[in-house]
């Protein structure tokens, strides 16, 4: 779904392992990276180095987003997502949470890795999380963009949206 995000020029799957190409989606905005590190899970560390990687090939810079293959960002939430191109991110890292020295030696996908690292890059870089304006989906069984999951948000027994939730904690 995010190759469909107008603001998401190319995603880049980091596949555990050897992978057959015929088996994965095919469009101009999908290219592949095989992790081949014994069968460990990638770390954050890890992805780091193949986005520097990469941006170093194409000699341009780039803005990325370190997520889960079954992590999207909607469409309709766009304009929110374009606002985070204009941050200083040589002073600033973004971390977007679910709302309901470093080591980046942290693999991805475990239990508590988000908040780990977000600790972590807090000791080098000022963080920030958007998470009340920038929606990203967690596609589990039986949840859809169109569920109230996305739109609405229950704090102290009362019901908001998410433009009130957000002014009332501003």
């Amino acid at each position: 779904k995010n190759i469909s995000n107008p603001i998401i020029v190319e995603v880049v799957l980091v596949i555990d392992g050897e992978f057959d190409n015929n088996t994965l989606p095919k469009h101009e905005k999908i290219h592949t990276i095989a992790h081949t590190d014994n069968n460990n899970r990638p770390t954050f560390k890890d992805m780091l180095y193949y986005s520097d990687k990469i941006t170093k090939r194409d000699n341009k810079p780039r803005k990325w987003i370190l997520c889960n293959a079954d992590i999207y960002f909607p469409e309709w939430n766009s304009h929110k997502l374009a606002e985070l191109l204009s941050i200083d991110y040589s002073k600033n890292f973004i971390s977007l949470t679910r709302y309901n020295k470093c080591n980046l030696d942290i693999e991805m996908g475990r239990p508590g890795c988000d908040q780990m690292v977000n600790y972590e890059l807090s000791k080098i870089k000022n963080m920030l999380n958007p998470c009340l304006n920038v929606v990203s989906i967690h596609e589990h069984a039986g949840w859809s963009e169109s569920s109230s999951t996305y739109t609405d948000i229950k704090h102290r027994g009362k019901k908001y949206t998410r433009e009130e939730y957000h002014d009332m904690m501003m």
